[in-house]
């Protein structure tokens, strides 16, 4: 029982390790489901609640913030509007922070009014979009965004030079991680006795970096 527990706990901090590249290659989708089919299953901030599942405002209504965190994302800059969605104003920039590890984001995007303009997305790995003017205004609908890429995704920014940019439903995907594990260290036949009651050495198999972040 206790090697099956160490064992169980050994594979919770699988980890990936992500090699350097000079070209890191980013793709971009304008479709949820066929993001979601790339990227792999996410995490979705829909702005109503927080983590605790309180309404993010009690009234509903608008409120500016300088930080907001969900799910381990945060939010920099934004107005939060009615438990709904988020928005920044004309001109200014909404930075995101991801989570380590980060491979993917998508989010539903739209103009909060019917002034269309330049709408730039910058990723922290220096990759730029301007995705096409023609989203509606956010009373009509949204227009979905979504990147996937070979390396971490540290942050990206949103703003939009003719009106307030509206961001509902954000997702993003943090990959499971993955080490390797050697029983018995040094052994040729790494066996295990299923009935021995005593500890087993193991060594986890990574890059530093990584062994550094499971501590």
């Amino acid at each position: 029982m206790q090697l099956r527990h160490r064992l169980i706990m050994a594979s919770a901090a699988l980890a990936t390790v992500f090699l350097s590249s000079s070209a890191n290659a980013v793709n971009t989708f304008n479709n949820r489901a066929e993001w979601q089919s790339a990227a792999g299953t996410p995490q979705t901030i829909t702005f109503v609640t927080d983590d605790a599942g309180n309404l993010l405002s009690t009234p509903p209504a608008e409120f500016p913030f300088g930080s907001l965190t969900l799910k381990g994302v945060t939010f920099m800059n934004g107005i939060s509007a009615y438990n709904d969605y988020i928005y920044v104003r004309q001109g200014e920039v909404l930075r995101v922070k991801l989570p380590p590890n980060t491979t993917a984001f998508g989010l539903d995007w739209a103009f909060h009014a019917e002034a269309p303009g330049s709408t730039t997305f910058r990723l922290s790995s220096g990759e730029v979009f301007h995705p096409p003017p023609e989203s509606i205004p956010y009373s009509l609908g949204h227009t979905f965004f979504g990147v996937t890429s070979d390396t971490p995704i540290e942050w990206v920014e949103f703003s939009l030079n003719s009106t307030a940019l509206v961001i509902d439903n954000f997702s993003f995907v943090v990959p499971p991680m993955r080490v390797g594990i050697d029983i018995k260290p040094g052994s040729a036949t790494n066996t295990v006795d299923s009935h021995y009651d005593g500890l087993i050495p193991i060594a986890l198999l990574a890059a530093p970096r990584i062994l550094h972040l499971l501590g």
